[in-house]
Order: C-alpha cells, then sequence, then structure tokens
C-alpha cells in the first residue's frame, strides 16, 4: 500500500510541475502587475508547504520556482529546502543551498567567518579598507557611491544572519561540533535587531552545550545551558519550542541532582520546570508537553515550591 502510494505521489508531483509551468509563464507575463506575482508566489509557497518533507521532491518543485524567482529572493523555502537536506543526510546539497544563498563559501574564509556574523559584509568591509589604503585621493562622487553601497551591504547582512545561522547548524552536523558551538557563541553575540533569530541561537546554544556535556553534566556547564534556553523564551515568548526547551531543561536538572543525591538543589528548579510546561501547552494547541509536565508534577509532588 505505501508503495503504491509513493508512486502514485510522484505523478501528482509532476502533474503539479506541469501546472506549476504554465503559472511560470504568466509569472513572466506579469511585469507590471506585482499583485498578481506576489499571488502566485503565495499559492506556490502554500503548496510547497503542503508536499512531502522529501528531498527530490522539494527539490524538483523549487527548480520550477527558480526559473522566475532567485533563490536570495525565496530565502524562507530554500533554508527550509536546505535544512530538509541536512537533517535527511543530504550534507552536500545542503551546503551547495547554503553557500549559493550567502553568496560566497565561508569555508574558504573560515577567519572572518568565525569572527563576524556576516560573512559577506566583513568581506565587503576589508575590501573597502583596502581600496581605501591604497587610494589617497578618492572623489568626492566615489565616496556617495561607497556610502550607498555600504547601507545595501548592511541590508542584504540582514538577510544573510539567517543563513550564516543555518551554515552553522550544518557545520554542526557536519561533525565540527566544539568549533562551531563557539562560533555560534560570537555569532549571538554580535547580532543585534533580529529578537527571533536572537531566541532560535540561544536555543540552539543551549541543545548544543547540553549535548556537547551529556556524558557529565558539570555544575559549570548547568547555568549557561539554562541561561541559554532563559534568554530564548524572553526573545520571543510566544514561542512553544523555547519554553518547552527551558521546562524540560530544568527537569533534567533536577533528574541529575536526583541521581547524585542532592536533594536540596532540585526545588528551585521545581517551579521554572512546571509553570515553563504549562506556558509550553498554552502555546502548542497539540499539547505535546503535557506529559512531562504531569511526570515532574507527580515525581517531585512532595517537595515544596519555592518561587
Amino acid at each position: 500500500m505505501g508503495e503504491s502510494y509513493n508512486r502514485a505521489y510522484k505523478v501528482v508531483v509532476k502533474v503539479q510541475q506541469l501546472a506549476e509551468m504554465e503559472e511560470v509563464i504568466n509569472y513572466k507575463q506579469s511585469t507590471d502587475n506585482e499583485e498578481r506575482k506576489a499571488m502566485i508566489r503565495s499559492i506556490w509557497t502554500k503548496r510547497l508547504r503542503g508536499c512531502q518533507r522529501n528531498v527530490e521532491v522539494w527539490q524538483d518543485m523549487l527548480a520550477v520556482h527558480s526559473m522566475v524567482i532567485a533563490p536570495i529572493e525565496d530565502m524562507d523555502n530554500w533554508l527550509k529546502f536546505s535544512n530538509l537536506c541536512r537533517k535527511s543526510g543530504h550534507m552536500r546539497l545542503a551546503y551547495k543551498t547554503l553557500v549559493n544563498l550567502l553568496g560566497c563559501d565561508p569555508a574558504q574564509h573560515p577567519d572572518k567567518f568565525a569572527s563576524h556574523p556576516h560573512p559577506g559584509y566583513a568581506a565587503h568591509t576589508t575590501a573597502h579598507a583596502r581600496r581605501t589604503r591604497r587610494t589617497r585621493t578618492v572623489s568626492h562622487l566615489s565616496c556617495v557611491v561607497c556610502r550607498v553601497s555600504c547601507v545595501v551591504c548592511r541590508v542584504s547582512c540582514v538577510v544573510s544572519c539567517r543563513v550564516t545561522f543555518n551554515y552553522l547548524r550544518y557545520m554542526y552536523d557536519a561533525g565540527d561540533k566544539k568549533a562551531t558551538f563557539d562560533r555560534l557563541r560570537v555569532f549571538t553575540r554580535n547580532l543585534q535587531d533580529d529578537a527571533k533569530l536572537l531566541a532560535r541561537c540561544h536555543l540552539t546554544l543551549g541543545q548544543w552545550e547540553s549535548e556537547l556535556n551529556s556524558d557529565n553534566l558539570s555544575e559549570t556547564a548547568i547555568p549557561h545551558i539554562l541561561a541559554s534556553f532563559k534568554a530564548a523564551t524572553e526573545y520571543d515568548d510566544h514561542w512553544y519550542k523555547a519554553w518547552h526547551s527551558w521546562a524540560r531543561s530544568n527537569f533534567e536538572v533536577i533528574t541529575h541532582y536526583q541521581k547524585q543525591g542532592l536533594h536540596d538543589k532540585i526545588s528551585p528548579h521545581l517551579v521554572p520546570a512546571v509553570s515553563g510546561f504549562f506556558r509550553s501547552i498554552a502555546l502548542a494547541p497539540q499539547g505535546k508537553s503535557l506529559q512531562d509536565t504531569l511526570r515532574c508534577a507527580f515525581t517531585h509532588a512532595d517537595i515544596p515550591l519555592h518561587s
């Protein structure tokens, strides 16, 4: 039954591609009709999000869209595709997608990439500094053009931040875990004016530090892990995943102290764990964290809570 469904699904995808090829023609003919073009882009995105989370399916659909929309203009979908590739083990394809969005290969400029959250902007400013040193006399017009190009570059950097973050996630999964964790900390410190991205950076820092210390959770690591998850909830107060991770990390700390026999250290983490789980339940209609909440509440029901 499953095999028959997969065969039929591939045929349906091909039919959808043919339909979108016709829409590509309509899109190209709507040169002066931005509203029509925006509607077609919205329809394509809705269709794509409704497709199977399959690398080949998404690649075929995005290939059609890219005939009229550059990947950088369709960044959300291409980033989702790169994440799909990474999670499916198609690391080379994930890498090529991210490099295409960045416009440069961070592997060829590791020093700039490690020290600056925006590799493209760092490369631009470095090149500008070199031109300034080489040229003592610069015309007024050249200065104006250079300032305008810097403004444009800063705008593009706001876009490249998200791509850089996803590239760091690729690097971590590719195996360079400790070095990538340090680079993400630098990236997060330099990141500004993007609360949602900051929330995702802090959440990822907490997840990675938990993983790197999974064999030996130390007293030094625990405050850093909790602080990362707490920061994620502060930067995006309505994000289910942040609250669930914050609650779950406190629950894991409770379990750790319980195994160590340090019962006096358990109580301060009970309120954050339970309240965090209830907050995540409120934000997730599916009630994904209800089981964790009940387990935490009943396991430690005899311990007095201190806010």
